[in-house]
Formats: C-alpha cells, structure tokens, sequence
C-alpha cells in the first residue's frame, strides 16, 4: 500500500519519508522527521493559567461542539478556597468557571475522578464527604448537572470504589471494585444504573469504548485470599451488561 502525505511542522503537506525497515531493537528506526508530532502552549487570554483558578487539571471530554475540563481550582466565591471545578470552552481563548459543588447542589465535598460524554449526555464519577460516599452525576449540558445515583456499601463505603467511566453506543459504563469483586454498573440514559452481574474476585482499573461496546482492564484474583495470585486481566462486552 502506499503511505499517505503527512503534514511537516510547518502544516504543509510533505511526502512520506521512506526507510528501510527498523531492526528489531530499534523501536524509533521507523520514526522520520517528518512524521514528529509538535505541540504549543495553549494561549493564555484571561490569565488563567498563572493564577489558582487552573491549580489542578484532572481530565478533558470533547462535547457539544467545545470542551469540558475538569479538576481542582477556583470558581468564585470565598477567596483562596479550592474545589472541585469544572472548565467550559467552545474556542481554547474564553473559558467559563464553575464550582462543580454549587452545581450539583450539594454541602458535601465533591471529588471528580473521572467524566466521558456521548451526544446525548455527559457522566461525572466522584466521592462524597462526610459521610463518605462514591456518587454518580448527569448532565445534558456540563453546566447544570444532576444526581444520578449514590452507591453505597451497606456496611463500610471504603469496599466500594470507582475507577472509570466511559461512553459507547449502547450507553455509559461505570467500572470499579464492591467489596473485593471485579465490578460494572451500567446505564442506558446516565440516569438509571443496574449493577452487572459479578465478576469475580478482582478490580476493574478502566474503560473505554471498543468497537461498539467497551474494553475494562483490571486484574483478577485466581485463589482468592492468596496474594501471589493476581493476573493481570481485560474483559469487553457489546452491550455493557454482558462481559
């Protein structure tokens, strides 16, 4: 097959480079010049990156059209007090701030982990405290957000944690851990989540959509109670309910 032009530092369109085949080994022998990747800092009109209102950027969704930033930082309000934020922009220059516990309108502290969108909604996966909870918000917009659910451990909230959360086709998945078992939860709007059925001793560290389903990686305990015997594991399903 015949390679593809790509684009030279300078945006122009340049012919591919031809090489001989790498030996093995030599894992950037088929790297070119012209094929290096180049950032830039993003430009900085409100003066947002020098000050604590961007003190620490968790993870970024692309929806409706813009961004959605996420982490910790400043959003208004009393001076100096950090919380958990979320960041709005359609252009990279303009940005809108907002408290992420004001929208969700709770008293508790809220902590983001982690948020993933399709067209339809977006996801946010977090903790509460105190009491300490992992909760579950929704949003059609990423500026009014609603809750979507606590999970709660009958007995000790530490036994239930969330890891990932990703968008598909199908709907959303949430994966983590509930009391030692590898564990999924699943949601076809964002707002009404089921429980899958066990995996098995273990924890699911992440998601991510594949295919028209998902992939989770994790690791899985074949004995369970015998601390030598973790593997290293994935599982996938096409409809999140199934793995």
């Amino acid at each position: 097959t015949v390679p593809s032009p790509t684009l030279s530092p300078t945006g122009q369109p340049s012919a591919p480079a031809v090489s001989a085949s790498p030996e093995r080994g030599e894992p950037s022998a088929g790297i070119a010049p012209g094929g290096l990747v180049s950032w830039e800092r993003v430009a900085d009109p409100q003066g947002l990156w020098s000050t604590a209102a961007f003190e620490n950027l968790r993870g970024v969704v692309p929806f409706g059209g813009g961004l959605l930033v996420y982490g910790y930082g400043y959003a208004g309000g009393d001076a100096g007090t950090q919380e958990a934020v979320i960041w709005l922009t359609s252009d990279l220059q303009t940005w809108r701030a907002l408290s992420f516990d004001r929208a969700i309108g709770t008293d508790q502290n809220a902590s983001v982990k982690e948020i993933a969108g399709n067209d339809r909604a977006l996801v946010a996966i977090g903790d509460l405290c105190c009491p300490d909870e992992r909760a579950v918000w929704q949003s059609l917009d990423g500026a009014s957000w609603t809750e979507a659910g606590v999970i709660r451990a009958a007995d000790r909230p530490e036994l239930i944690q969330l890891h990932g959360v990703a968008a598909a086709q199908p709907g959303f998945v949430i994966v983590g851990e509930d009391h030692g078992s590898a564990a999924a939860w699943f949601s076809a709007d964002g707002t009404t989540w089921a429980r899958t059925d066990d995996l098995g001793p273990g924890t699911i560290r992440d998601v991510a959509p594949f295919g028209s389903g998902f992939i989770a990686v994790g690791r899985f305990q074949d004995e369970p109670g015998t601390e030598s015997q973790w593997d290293a594991a994935v599982w996938v399903s096409e409809d999140g309910l199934s793995w």
